[in-house]
């Protein structure tokens, strides 16, 4: 199975959204300060475990690395609910502290110098963006949060990685299968998180 990658135009029509939306919402100026910098693709994979694939890529930006994930579920499966729960489970780590939040998209910083933001796009679908700068992080909560306030839905995650500036990606998230045998990073639709009992 193969993991559909956002498409451009999806890229392109929210551009154009934004564009639209500044001279109303105010996004223009926030918009400008994301778009100057540059990126390039230094990495994308597809990953497979049981009941769940991944999209992972890293963008070369202008201060260090970016990385996205997007994750979803197979048919019958969904993702534990708690967005804190998530973070420790994907990132391994009891240091982190949520932030913000807007609706389903959770703001984190881990280990007080990676910044991250999690997106539950449904209870079968996740994407983060993570390795953020402080600025370029906050930027996207104001944006997301203006969205909201003028009843604006904006959730591609992936288009923000494009424009935004990083503080460096330490490490890419190590999916593995003990996430989903022993951490119960999932679970059966309607049932408790598939663990083994130990």
């Amino acid at each position: 199975m193969k993991i559909n990658k956002i498409p451009l135009i999806t890229l392109f029509t929210l551009s154009v959204v934004f564009t639209a939306c500044s001279s109303v919402y105010n996004y223009s100026l926030q918009e400008n300060i994301l778009a100057r910098y540059s990126y390039s693709v230094q990495s994308e994979q597809n990953i497979y475990l049981p009941n769940i694939k991944i999209y992972q890529s890293k963008y070369n930006v202008e201060k260090g690395t970016l990385c996205y994930d997007y994750a979803q579920t197979l048919p019958g499966y969904s993702f534990e609910n708690n967005a804190k729960r998530l973070i420790h489970i994907l990132f391994d780590t009891n240091t982190y502290k949520q932030l913000h939040r807007v609706d389903n998209v959770y703001f984190f910083q881990i280990d007080n110098d990676l910044y991250l933001i999690l997106n539950k796009l449904s209870k079968k679908r996740i994407e983060l963006l993570y390795g953020l700068d402080k600025k370029s992080f906050d930027v996207i909560y104001n944006i997301l949060l203006e969205a909201k306030e003028n009843g604006t839905n904006i959730q591609d995650l992936r288009s923000f990685a494009l424009k935004a500036n990083a503080n460096g990606c330490i490490h890419t998230i190590n999916w593995n299968p003990k996430m989903i045998i022993i951490d119960g990073l999932l679970k059966k639709d309607g049932g408790k998180p598939i663990r083994r009992i130990r």
